[in-house]
């Protein structure tokens, strides 16, 4: 999908919503994505799929993102939002560029990868989430990304079985099913 037009418009909303300072924070993501307005779109997508608990129609993604930050300005400030996208950036292109700075994550995110499977991104970025800001301990991120792991594998064996990105998304709540 081409998302230039809307990432476009994206930025232009996001300008007139944000200070200099998240201003900056959001180009450093359109930086770090190699300036590449369709990668970048792809990220939003995907952290939309986490923020959302359900996965964009790509025609709409500017009108979700919109909905999204105008929900979350109500709780949040747009310095708590960018820095979120920020961070989330960060493990998107973890696993876009296989370049963890977790030693852990290379095999999993190159089985991901191996199999063309990028719709676990959004499991896997709330997984990282978790575990660096301590809502998970080590143990339990690396049963998960076994987990992961295996689900992957096992539907690119077997490309028909069906795959519950909310079961991936809400995996503490959903542990024994998907272990199952």
């Amino acid at each position: 999908m081409d998302y230039i037009e809307q990432m476009e418009k994206l930025f232009k909303f996001m300008e007139f919503s944000l200070e200099l300072e998240q201003i900056r924070g959001l180009y450093s993501i359109k930086r770090n994505c190699n300036n590449d307005l369709n990668l970048f779109g792809c990220f939003i997508k995907d952290y939309l799929t986490v923020v959302n608990n359900k996965i964009s129609d790509d025609e709409s993604l500017y009108n979700d993102f919109v909905i999204y930050y105008e929900n979350a300005i109500q709780n949040f400030t747009s310095e708590k939002i960018v820095n979120l996208l920020v961070e989330y950036s960060k493990y998107y292109l973890w696993m876009v560029f296989e370049n963890p700075d977790i030693d852990e994550l290379i095999k999993p995110i190159n089985t991901i990868n191996s199999c063309y499977a990028i719709d676990f991104y959004p499991c896997v970025m709330r997984l990282i989430y978790d575990y660096i800001n301590q809502k998970i301990d080590g143990k339990t991120f690396s049963m998960m990304l076994q987990l992961f792991v295996e689900k992957v594998i096992s539907r690119f064996e077997y490309p028909d079985r069906e795959f519950n990105l909310n079961d991936c998304l809400n995996y503490q709540e959903n542990f024994e099913r998907l272990a199952g």
